[in-house]
């Protein structure tokens, strides 16, 4: 989580000062957008598997035409870069 947050904060501050650069243009708003989704246990069962193994391709498409979606959705985050 630590990392993440981290990595967020660069995002703030870079689009921050992308947005500077322009001149704070106010018909040019920013906005950070953050969708907040959770594993199912579909994504589970493929998320360690080998990439690119003819093997793993049909496990994700099995994965893929079943009933289960792969994430659940929780919400989003939306903030405006000033």
């Amino acid at each position: 989580m630590r990392f993440y947050t981290t990595f967020r904060c660069y995002k703030i501050l870079d689009l921050s000062s992308l947005r500077n650069v322009l001149g704070c243009p106010d018909n040019y708003p920013f906005y950070s957008v953050q969708v907040l989704i959770e594993p199912n246990s579909a994504f589970r069962q493929i998320e360690h598997l080998e990439k690119g193994s003819v093997e793993t391709r049909k496990k994700i498409k099995g994965v893929l035409r079943g009933n289960e979606p792969l994430f659940t959705y929780k919400g989003k985050e939306i903030m405006k870069i000033r």
